[in-house]
Protein backbone atom coordinates (compact mmCIF):
# COMPACT_ATOMS: atom_id res chain seq x y z
CA UNK A 1 0.00 0.00 0.00
CA UNK A 2 2.94 2.33 0.66
CA UNK A 3 4.30 1.70 -2.84
CA UNK A 4 0.88 2.46 -4.27
CA UNK A 5 0.82 5.82 -2.49
CA UNK A 6 4.38 6.69 -3.48
CA UNK A 7 3.88 6.05 -7.20
CA UNK A 8 2.14 9.40 -7.63
CA UNK A 9 5.37 11.27 -6.80
CA UNK A 10 8.19 8.70 -6.97
CA UNK A 11 9.62 6.19 -9.41
CA UNK A 12 10.65 3.06 -7.48
CA UNK A 13 12.22 -0.30 -8.22
CA UNK A 14 12.62 -3.51 -6.24
CA UNK A 15 16.29 -4.33 -5.66
CA UNK A 16 16.98 -7.62 -7.44
CA UNK A 17 20.65 -7.92 -6.49
CA UNK A 18 22.83 -7.47 -3.39
CA UNK A 19 23.44 -3.94 -2.14
CA UNK A 20 26.52 -2.61 -3.92
CA UNK A 21 27.93 0.48 -5.63
CA UNK A 22 26.32 -0.65 -8.88
CA UNK A 23 22.87 -1.43 -7.51
CA UNK A 24 22.69 1.96 -5.74
CA UNK A 25 24.06 4.06 -8.61
CA UNK A 26 20.64 5.20 -9.83
CA UNK A 27 18.95 5.52 -6.41
CA UNK A 28 18.06 8.66 -4.47
CA UNK A 29 16.45 6.80 -1.54
CA UNK A 30 17.12 3.26 -0.32
CA UNK A 31 14.49 1.52 1.81
CA UNK A 32 15.49 -1.75 3.53
CA UNK A 33 12.73 -3.28 5.71
CA UNK A 34 14.07 -5.73 8.30
CA UNK A 35 17.74 -5.48 7.22
CA UNK A 36 18.93 -7.62 10.14
CA UNK A 37 16.05 -10.12 10.16
CA UNK A 38 17.37 -13.62 11.05
CA UNK A 39 18.20 -15.82 8.09
CA UNK A 40 15.75 -18.69 7.71
CA UNK A 41 14.90 -21.28 5.06
CA UNK A 42 13.33 -19.56 2.08
CA UNK A 43 14.53 -16.08 3.10
CA UNK A 44 16.27 -13.79 0.64
CA UNK A 45 19.94 -14.82 0.23
CA UNK A 46 20.93 -11.16 0.01
CA UNK A 47 22.01 -10.15 3.49
CA UNK A 48 23.82 -6.88 4.16
CA UNK A 49 27.49 -7.87 4.38
CA UNK A 50 30.63 -5.78 4.90
CA UNK A 51 30.79 -4.70 1.27
CA UNK A 52 27.10 -3.79 1.37
CA UNK A 53 27.69 -1.60 4.43
CA UNK A 54 30.55 0.16 2.64
CA UNK A 55 28.30 0.76 -0.36
CA UNK A 56 25.53 2.20 1.84
CA UNK A 57 27.97 4.52 3.65
CA UNK A 58 29.39 5.76 0.36
CA UNK A 59 25.82 6.21 -0.95
CA UNK A 60 25.13 8.49 2.01
CA UNK A 61 28.38 10.41 1.62
CA UNK A 62 27.51 11.46 -1.92
CA UNK A 63 23.99 12.52 -0.94
CA UNK A 64 21.76 9.44 -0.97
CA UNK A 65 19.19 8.65 1.70
CA UNK A 66 18.67 5.39 3.57
CA UNK A 67 15.74 4.01 5.55
CA UNK A 68 16.12 1.31 8.23
CA UNK A 69 19.90 0.99 8.61
CA UNK A 70 22.22 0.63 11.61
CA UNK A 71 22.00 2.99 14.60
CA UNK A 72 24.54 5.83 14.25
CA UNK A 73 25.92 8.22 16.87
CA UNK A 74 24.26 11.65 17.21
CA UNK A 75 20.76 10.59 16.18
CA UNK A 76 17.84 13.00 16.59
CA UNK A 77 14.42 11.61 17.67
CA UNK A 78 12.07 11.16 14.74
CA UNK A 79 9.25 9.06 16.20
CA UNK A 80 8.48 8.95 19.94
CA UNK A 81 5.70 7.58 22.16
CA UNK A 82 5.41 7.90 25.96
CA UNK A 83 9.10 8.74 26.33
CA UNK A 84 10.38 5.91 24.12
CA UNK A 85 12.17 6.57 20.81
CA UNK A 86 10.94 4.42 17.92
CA UNK A 87 12.69 6.28 15.13
CA UNK A 88 15.47 8.77 14.51
CA UNK A 89 17.28 10.62 11.74
CA UNK A 90 20.85 11.85 11.36
CA UNK A 91 23.00 13.53 8.74
CA UNK A 92 25.73 11.38 7.18
CA UNK A 93 27.96 13.15 4.69
CA UNK A 94 25.68 14.88 2.20
CA UNK A 95 22.89 12.38 2.87
CA UNK A 96 20.37 11.62 5.56
CA UNK A 97 19.78 8.39 7.47
CA UNK A 98 16.40 7.50 8.99
CA UNK A 99 15.81 4.43 11.17
CA UNK A 100 12.38 3.17 12.21
CA UNK A 101 12.18 0.66 15.05
CA UNK A 102 9.54 -1.63 13.51
CA UNK A 103 8.93 -2.48 9.85
CA UNK A 104 5.23 -2.81 10.73
CA UNK A 105 4.84 0.90 10.00
CA UNK A 106 4.98 0.06 6.27
CA UNK A 107 3.25 -3.34 6.32
CA UNK A 108 -0.16 -3.65 4.67
CA UNK A 109 -1.77 -4.94 7.87
CA UNK A 110 -0.83 -1.86 9.92
CA UNK A 111 -0.60 0.78 7.21
CA UNK A 112 -4.28 1.77 7.59
CA UNK A 113 -4.89 0.26 11.01
CA UNK A 114 -8.29 1.18 12.54
CA UNK A 115 -8.05 4.15 14.85
CA UNK A 116 -4.74 5.42 13.47
CA UNK A 117 -3.19 6.44 10.18
CA UNK A 118 0.29 5.05 9.71
CA UNK A 119 0.20 6.03 6.03
CA UNK A 120 0.77 9.73 6.72
CA UNK A 121 4.13 9.19 8.45
CA UNK A 122 6.08 7.15 5.84
CA UNK A 123 4.79 9.24 2.92
CA UNK A 124 5.85 12.42 4.73
CA UNK A 125 9.22 10.83 5.52
CA UNK A 126 9.87 9.95 1.89
CA UNK A 127 9.10 13.52 0.84
CA UNK A 128 11.51 14.79 3.49
CA UNK A 129 14.24 12.36 2.41
CA UNK A 130 14.17 13.33 -1.27
CA UNK A 131 17.62 14.70 -2.18
CA UNK A 132 18.38 17.50 -4.59
CA UNK A 133 19.96 15.01 -7.01
CA UNK A 134 16.51 13.60 -7.73
CA UNK A 135 15.53 16.65 -9.80
CA UNK A 136 18.64 18.82 -10.22
CA UNK A 137 21.41 18.34 -12.80
CA UNK A 138 24.43 17.62 -10.56
CA UNK A 139 27.63 19.39 -11.64
CA UNK A 140 29.75 16.56 -10.22
CA UNK A 141 29.45 12.78 -10.41
CA UNK A 142 31.27 10.07 -8.49
CA UNK A 143 33.28 7.62 -10.62
CA UNK A 144 34.10 4.20 -9.21
CA UNK A 145 35.95 1.46 -11.12
CA UNK A 146 36.71 -2.11 -10.06
CA UNK A 147 37.24 -5.58 -11.49
CA UNK A 148 37.90 -9.23 -10.82
CA UNK A 149 40.04 -12.06 -12.10
CA UNK A 150 39.15 -15.65 -11.21
CA UNK A 151 40.62 -19.05 -11.99
CA UNK A 152 40.34 -22.66 -10.90
CA UNK A 153 44.09 -22.93 -10.44
CA UNK A 154 45.93 -26.15 -11.17
CA UNK A 155 49.53 -27.35 -10.90
CA UNK A 156 49.08 -28.67 -14.45
CA UNK A 157 48.35 -25.18 -15.80
CA UNK A 158 47.72 -21.80 -14.19
CA UNK A 159 49.12 -22.52 -10.75
CA UNK A 160 48.07 -20.44 -7.74
CA UNK A 161 51.58 -18.97 -7.50
CA UNK A 162 51.37 -17.74 -11.10
CA UNK A 163 47.82 -16.47 -10.63
CA UNK A 164 48.74 -14.27 -7.64
CA UNK A 165 51.45 -12.49 -9.69
CA UNK A 166 48.97 -11.32 -12.35
CA UNK A 167 47.65 -8.48 -10.17
CA UNK A 168 49.94 -8.18 -7.12
CA UNK A 169 47.98 -5.27 -5.58
CA UNK A 170 44.59 -7.01 -5.79
CA UNK A 171 42.76 -8.65 -2.88
CA UNK A 172 43.15 -12.45 -2.99
CA UNK A 173 40.38 -14.79 -1.84
CA UNK A 174 39.38 -18.45 -2.18
CA UNK A 175 35.89 -19.76 -2.92
CA UNK A 176 35.68 -23.56 -3.22
CA UNK A 177 38.18 -24.48 -5.97
CA UNK A 178 38.27 -20.96 -7.47
CA UNK A 179 40.83 -18.29 -6.65
CA UNK A 180 39.86 -14.63 -7.00
CA UNK A 181 41.70 -11.34 -7.36
CA UNK A 182 39.61 -8.22 -6.73
CA UNK A 183 41.04 -4.85 -7.69
CA UNK A 184 39.46 -1.43 -7.34
CA UNK A 185 40.38 2.23 -7.44
CA UNK A 186 39.12 4.81 -4.96
CA UNK A 187 35.90 6.58 -5.91
CA UNK A 188 36.72 10.02 -7.30
CA UNK A 189 34.59 13.09 -8.05
CA UNK A 190 34.39 14.11 -11.70
CA UNK A 191 32.78 17.09 -13.48
CA UNK A 192 30.08 16.21 -16.01
CA UNK A 193 32.38 16.54 -19.03
CA UNK A 194 34.97 14.24 -17.46
CA UNK A 195 32.33 11.69 -16.44
CA UNK A 196 30.96 11.63 -20.00
CA UNK A 197 34.43 10.86 -21.39
CA UNK A 198 34.47 7.71 -19.22
CA UNK A 199 31.39 6.21 -20.90
CA UNK A 200 32.21 3.17 -23.09
CA UNK A 201 29.10 3.98 -25.15
CA UNK A 202 28.00 7.61 -25.28
CA UNK A 203 24.50 8.84 -24.49
CA UNK A 204 24.01 10.07 -28.06
CA UNK A 205 24.73 6.55 -29.33
CA UNK A 206 22.25 5.01 -26.89
CA UNK A 207 19.53 7.37 -28.10
CA UNK A 208 19.96 6.36 -31.76
CA UNK A 209 18.07 3.11 -31.76
CA UNK A 210 17.66 -0.52 -30.79
CA UNK A 211 20.82 -1.95 -32.37
CA UNK A 212 24.31 -0.47 -32.54
CA UNK A 213 27.96 -1.48 -32.65
CA UNK A 214 30.59 -0.18 -30.23
CA UNK A 215 34.32 -0.67 -29.73
CA UNK A 216 35.61 -2.22 -26.52
CA UNK A 217 39.01 -3.43 -25.33
CA UNK A 218 39.65 -6.90 -23.94
CA UNK A 219 40.09 -7.06 -20.17
CA UNK A 220 43.79 -7.36 -19.37
CA UNK A 221 44.93 -10.50 -17.61
CA UNK A 222 48.11 -8.97 -16.18
CA UNK A 223 48.22 -5.65 -14.37
CA UNK A 224 49.62 -2.79 -16.45
CA UNK A 225 49.40 -4.54 -19.86
CA UNK A 226 47.46 -3.03 -22.77
CA UNK A 227 44.87 -5.00 -24.77
CA UNK A 228 43.48 -5.03 -28.30
CA UNK A 229 40.16 -3.45 -29.35
CA UNK A 230 37.23 -5.37 -30.82
CA UNK A 231 33.75 -4.55 -32.12
CA UNK A 232 30.75 -5.54 -30.03
CA UNK A 233 27.15 -5.63 -31.38
CA UNK A 234 24.74 -4.22 -28.79
CA UNK A 235 21.00 -4.32 -28.30
CA UNK A 236 19.42 -1.27 -26.64
CA UNK A 237 16.14 -1.27 -24.72
CA UNK A 238 14.80 2.12 -23.65
CA UNK A 239 11.94 3.20 -21.40
CA UNK A 240 10.86 6.83 -21.12
CA UNK A 241 8.99 8.28 -18.15
CA UNK A 242 8.68 11.59 -16.33
CA UNK A 243 12.11 10.90 -14.83
CA UNK A 244 13.69 10.74 -18.30
CA UNK A 245 14.92 7.69 -20.21
CA UNK A 246 16.35 4.49 -18.74
CA UNK A 247 18.46 2.20 -20.92
CA UNK A 248 19.33 -1.47 -20.70
CA UNK A 249 22.12 -2.37 -23.13
CA UNK A 250 23.41 -5.91 -23.66
CA UNK A 251 25.85 -7.56 -26.02
CA UNK A 252 27.87 -10.74 -26.46
CA UNK A 253 30.70 -11.81 -28.76
CA UNK A 254 33.05 -14.74 -29.36
CA UNK A 255 36.59 -14.06 -30.56
CA UNK A 256 39.13 -16.59 -31.79
CA UNK A 257 42.55 -16.34 -33.41
CA UNK A 258 43.88 -14.08 -30.65
CA UNK A 259 47.36 -13.96 -29.16
CA UNK A 260 48.26 -13.64 -25.48
CA UNK A 261 49.27 -10.02 -26.10
CA UNK A 262 45.74 -9.22 -27.30
CA UNK A 263 44.39 -9.82 -23.80
CA UNK A 264 47.27 -8.26 -21.86
CA UNK A 265 48.83 -11.55 -20.78
CA UNK A 266 52.59 -12.15 -20.64
CA UNK A 267 53.42 -14.68 -23.42
CA UNK A 268 56.47 -15.85 -21.45
CA UNK A 269 54.14 -17.04 -18.69
CA UNK A 270 51.12 -18.35 -20.56
CA UNK A 271 52.68 -19.79 -23.73
CA UNK A 272 54.27 -22.48 -21.60
CA UNK A 273 50.82 -23.44 -20.30
CA UNK A 274 48.98 -23.62 -23.62
CA UNK A 275 47.42 -21.78 -26.54
CA UNK A 276 44.72 -19.11 -26.23
CA UNK A 277 41.76 -20.71 -27.98
CA UNK A 278 38.78 -18.39 -27.45
CA UNK A 279 37.58 -15.30 -25.57
CA UNK A 280 33.87 -14.90 -24.84
CA UNK A 281 32.67 -11.42 -23.86
CA UNK A 282 29.40 -10.16 -22.41
CA UNK A 283 28.53 -6.52 -21.77
CA UNK A 284 25.68 -4.97 -19.77
CA UNK A 285 25.07 -1.25 -19.44
CA UNK A 286 22.38 0.35 -17.26
CA UNK A 287 22.07 4.08 -17.84
CA UNK A 288 19.62 6.91 -17.28
CA UNK A 289 19.18 10.42 -18.64
CA UNK A 290 17.05 13.38 -17.61
CA UNK A 291 14.22 14.49 -19.96
CA UNK A 292 16.68 16.92 -21.62
CA UNK A 293 19.08 14.05 -22.40
CA UNK A 294 21.68 14.93 -19.74
CA UNK A 295 23.36 12.22 -17.67
CA UNK A 296 21.49 10.85 -14.64
CA UNK A 297 23.53 7.70 -13.85
CA UNK A 298 25.57 5.07 -15.70
CA UNK A 299 26.87 1.60 -14.86
CA UNK A 300 28.80 -0.68 -17.21
CA UNK A 301 29.87 -4.29 -16.70
CA UNK A 302 32.16 -6.20 -19.02
CA UNK A 303 32.81 -9.87 -18.32
CA UNK A 304 35.06 -12.27 -20.21
CA UNK A 305 35.86 -15.98 -20.23
CA UNK A 306 39.33 -16.91 -21.46
CA UNK A 307 39.88 -20.48 -22.75
CA UNK A 308 43.48 -21.66 -22.71
CA UNK A 309 43.95 -25.01 -24.49
CA UNK A 310 45.84 -27.21 -22.05
CA UNK A 311 45.99 -30.94 -22.77
CA UNK A 312 47.30 -31.55 -19.23
CA UNK A 313 44.09 -30.28 -17.63
CA UNK A 314 42.43 -33.54 -16.51
CA UNK A 315 38.89 -32.13 -16.42
CA UNK A 316 38.26 -29.94 -19.46
CA UNK A 317 41.36 -29.89 -21.64
CA UNK A 318 41.30 -26.12 -21.05
CA UNK A 319 42.40 -23.73 -18.35
CA UNK A 320 39.60 -21.23 -17.84
CA UNK A 321 40.04 -17.70 -16.50
CA UNK A 322 37.23 -15.26 -15.75
CA UNK A 323 37.71 -11.49 -15.87
CA UNK A 324 35.49 -8.46 -15.30
CA UNK A 325 35.74 -4.68 -15.57
CA UNK A 326 33.10 -2.47 -13.98
CA UNK A 327 32.29 1.25 -14.02
CA UNK A 328 29.80 3.13 -11.85
CA UNK A 329 28.98 6.83 -12.36
CA UNK A 330 26.61 8.18 -9.69
CA UNK A 331 25.18 11.68 -9.11
CA UNK A 332 26.29 13.61 -6.05
CA UNK A 333 24.50 16.33 -4.13
CA UNK A 334 26.30 19.73 -4.36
Amino acid sequence: MLFSDLLSNFDFKFLQSPISEMSLAEADILMTPNPDYPLYEGASPYRIDAQGIDAVVNFLQRGGRVLSAALPVGAQPLLTFEGDVFGFSVKVGKGKLAVIGDAGVVSNGLYHFPGSDNSAFPVSLFNDMSPASGTARPPVFEVFEFGHLSCATSEHGTAEKIFKTLRPQARFSIDHHYRHLTHESAAVPAPVAEALRKLPVGLDELAKGKALKAKFHFINISDGHSTSPFDMPLTVWAKTSEMGTDYIVVGASVNEGLSWKDIGADPAVFSSIGELARVNTVVQILAGTHPDGSLRYYTAKQGQIFYDRNARNPHYGFDILLGSRNLTISPTVP
